[in-house]
């Protein structure tokens, strides 16, 4: 069976894999389903500051617009 590469989502863009991976099991199989990055620190730092530069104009939009973003997200 294939994993599904579940890559980060940092900045807006999609990070390869990093060499060192970790497995998603899924219970109820019994068997892992997706491969994950194992990020390290500059993974996680870039994350932050992303996030950090990010959420002024996320905490400025309204619920409904929010939601309508998620939405979106959601169905690609």
């Amino acid at each position: 069976m294939t994993l599904i590469a579940l890559e980060n989502f940092i900045d807006g863009t999609f990070q390869p894999l990093t060499p060192r991976q970790l497995e998603v099991w899924d219970p109820a199989e019994g068997r892992p389903y997706a491969a994950i990055s194992d990020s390290g620190p500059a993974e996680v730092a870039a994350a932050i500051g992303a996030a950090q530069q990010a959420f002024p104009a996320w905490a400025a939009l309204s619920p409904s617009e929010r939601a309508a973003f998620l939405e979106r997200l959601g169905l690609s």
